[in-house]
């Protein structure tokens, strides 16, 4: 996480630098980066940036957790406008495929889903977050939390595959087929 320095920066200075990684990462594999490539597109020296962070993986999980952050924000409007966790999840989908908010820095991330990252976003409880999104429905009292991960990992690995595939659009059918099948099942329990 950023060091206390990092915060004091004035708001340009802060945003710059995080725009820069992101363009940076967002062109790149993680381990392809190198900090001189962000600190020249920041327009930083080298020095300065360990002012802020302590490495690249430093900066790297920062980013992912303002970005999971700012979409799950942003998620929870649909949790309110969702009539099951079915629905939640083609809302979901929807928002994260159209290009809105950290769309491209997180579409890079899962794109280049490596155990580093795999580890921290389990660690740091992403998932459970959009589970819990997933709760608000007229199935909640009885769907148990297995079930809920089902179909949030359902969720997400058709959205890992769009980006990587670069195919929203079949993806979300293949998506929509796949949560079609839970449901009838789960019905049928």
């Amino acid at each position: 996480m950023p060091k206390n320095l990092f915060y004091k920066l004035s708001k340009e200075k802060k945003n710059k630098l995080i725009q820069s990684a992101k363009e940076v990462f967002i062109k790149n594999n993680y381990d392809d980066v190198s900090i001189n490539e962000i600190v020249k597109k920041a327009k930083i020296s080298r020095g300065g940036f360990y002012l802020y962070f302590n490495d690249k993986r430093d900066l790297y999980f920062y980013l992912i957790d303002e970005a999971s952050l700012n979409l799950i924000d942003k998620l929870k409007v649909f949790q309110d406008k969702s009539k099951d966790v079915f629905d939640f999840c083609e809302k979901a989908y929807d928002y994260h495929t159209s290009r809105s908010g950290d769309f491209l820095f997180m579409k890079s991330a899962i794109g280049h889903l490596n155990e580093r990252v795999k580890e921290y976003i389990v660690k740091k409880g992403t998932i459970n977050d959009l589970i819990k999104l997933g709760n608000k429905d007229s199935m909640s009292d009885e769907m148990n939390d297995a079930f809920r991960q089902l179909i949030i990992s359902t969720y997400l690995t058709s959205l890992a595959r769009a980006f990587k595939n670069n195919d929203i659009k079949g993806e979300k059918e293949v998506l929509m087929n796949k949560l079609e099948i839970i449901k009838k099942g789960y019905e049928n329990m």
